[in-house]
């Protein structure tokens, strides 16, 4: 289905999605405003997921080799370590309203105790 010899325009495609992705994701993060950022942003992430999985199909033996090393391994928990880390420290919004403050406590309704 995917060749190599899509090689040239699948990464940069990747390359220029990635980059309007995360300068998108930047704004949006710091509140800059900026006409159309939130669809910039959306449409672009889908375009990057589908480059993104094309570049990986094109490249599964390689990057199924760098598996074989354990500081790969060791790379993937970092990333989902630091993806958790940024997610339960985030601020919360649940029921309309904006719960934890961006300082790793959960909050959870109050219940009455006596």
């Amino acid at each position: 289905m995917f060749n190599s010899g899509q090689k040239p325009w699948v990464s940069p495609f990747v390359a220029v999605t990635y980059a309007t992705v995360a300068v998108s994701g930047v704004l949006m993060l710091f509140h800059i405003k900026f006409p159309g950022v939130l669809h910039i942003h959306q449409w672009g992430g889908v375009l990057f997921l589908i480059g993104g999985t094309i570049h990986m199909l094109i490249n599964w033996r390689t990057l199924l080799s760098y598996f074989r090393n354990t500081k790969a391994v060791y790379g993937v928990l970092a990333g989902v370590v630091t993806i958790v880390l940024f997610v339960s420290l985030a601020p919360h919004e649940r029921d309309g309203g904006r719960h934890g403050h961006g300082k790793g406590q959960l909050t959870y309704e109050k219940t009455n105790q006596r």
